[in-house]
């Protein structure tokens, strides 16, 4: 079935309409869904993620303005999967040529639409999901999988270093309002997001620096863009702020912090009083928070069903340096792709990839966008 095909077959959600959204993303939904300029939607969807999105980072990158969107509507859904795509694919080069200068961290692709956010969550818009996001990340997108999409960084020094991290691809949705999974919810319509927190950190962290030197030096006209989330130890906090956050929905919460006698590592020392007690190594989840299209979303249940067993997850890619931990090296530290303006290639270990600039096409693309294509590339 073509996506517009799929958008037609979806199915009204009865206890949608017999119940309606919470008030906030009532508000939203009555702004969003009569709005026709992108640029005010996107405006107003950055309102209700600074406060309406309980992922800590989220919130951090809609108010400091380092989230990219790209909106589509039934009208793009109309014109085809081709049409689609295109439109996905020139917004994802925009973000990319902006998280290079580290301008932009996160990426949303926006699906809005009133029928889209009335929809009952069931196989049909789960098919739909699937086929919005495998015309974004350009592979098969299979439900209850791991899907990441490249986050890059230049460091902004004479040679050019360039990084780049794995940051993972989440579905969200209107459905999620309400029921048990109530945290994955989102105004107007479904989106997938991307977030890398080991790019936001590394950006933070070369802003900070750029601007002591235009400090030393009175350099006026400096624009701070990044967060003031420098460091993974913070990551790791803000990490467990956002699952000890978690909304007390109708089945209670979906994710939860566990309890330990253990002293955290003197490196993690020491945690915010709030968060003593509590494990840094892992946490429980009633849905795999890093699987991309969850199968558990796309069922008419509002609570949890019963058969859904509760999984231990870990935040161990955020500290753990072990040999073995590839995760801590691809999304948190990042991998050196270009050590400087020759591209040439150079060696992480470990790293599960390492590649040179010439092979990235992606990047490429988005550099010439931008105006930034070179000799090196």
């Amino acid at each position: 079935m073509s996506i517009s095909e799929l958008l037609d077959a979806l199915n009204a959600d009865p206890w949608r309409a017999s119940h309606g959204f919470s008030p906030d993303i009532e508000a939203a939904h009555a702004d969003l869904l009569a709005e026709s300029d992108n640029d005010r939607l996107v405006a107003r969807l950055m309102e209700w993620l600074s406060v309406g999105q309980p992922c800590r980072f989220g919130r951090i990158a809609a108010n400091r303005d380092l989230l990219s969107v790209c909106v589509l509507t039934e009208a793009d859904l109309a014109r085809g999967d081709a049409h689609v795509r295109q439109v996905i694919a020139a917004a994802r080069m925009r973000w990319h040529a902006a998280t290079y200068t580290g301008r932009k961290h996160g990426f949303i692709v926006w699906l809005v639409s009133q029928r889209v956010a009335s929809a009952l969550p069931d196989e049909c818009l789960m098919q739909l999901a699937l086929r919005i996001c495998s015309l974004y990340l350009l592979r098969d997108v299979e439900p209850d999988a791991i899907h990441h999409e490249d986050v890059f960084l230049e460091l902004p020094t004479r040679k050019g270093e360039t990084f780049v991290w794995k940051g993972g691809v989440n579905f969200f949705g209107s459905q999620g309002d309400g029921r048990w999974w109530h945290d994955h919810r989102f105004p107007a319509g479904v989106a997938f997001s991307v977030n890398s927190v080991g790019q936001m950190v590394a950006a933070a962290r070369t802003h900070g620096l750029e601007r002591t030197f235009a400090d030393a030096l009175s350099l006026e006209g400096y624009q701070e863009v990044a967060s003031n989330l420098t460091s993974l130890k913070t990551a790791l906090t803000v990490a467990m702020q956002t699952i000890d956050s978690a909304s007390d929905a109708c089945s209670g919460k979906a994710t939860e912090l566990r309890s330990t006698e253990d002293a955290p590592p003197e490196e993690l020392q020491p945690l915010p009083p709030a968060l003593r007690g509590r494990d840094w190594r892992s946490y429980t989840g009633y849905y795999h928070t890093d699987f991309t299209v969850p199968r558990v979303y796309f069922r008419q249940d509002v609570e949890r069903p019963p058969e859904v067993e509760p999984l231990e997850l870990d935040f161990t890619y955020l500290y753990d340096d072990a040999a073995e931990n590839l995760d801590h090296f691809t999304m948190a530290r990042g991998v050196r792709i270009r050590q400087g303006a020759e591209g040439r290639r150079v060696s992480v270990r470990p790293a599960p990839r390492i590649v040179d600039i010439a092979d990235a096409p992606l990047l490429q693309a988005a550099l010439r966008a931008a105006g930034r294509g070179g000799a090196g590339l």
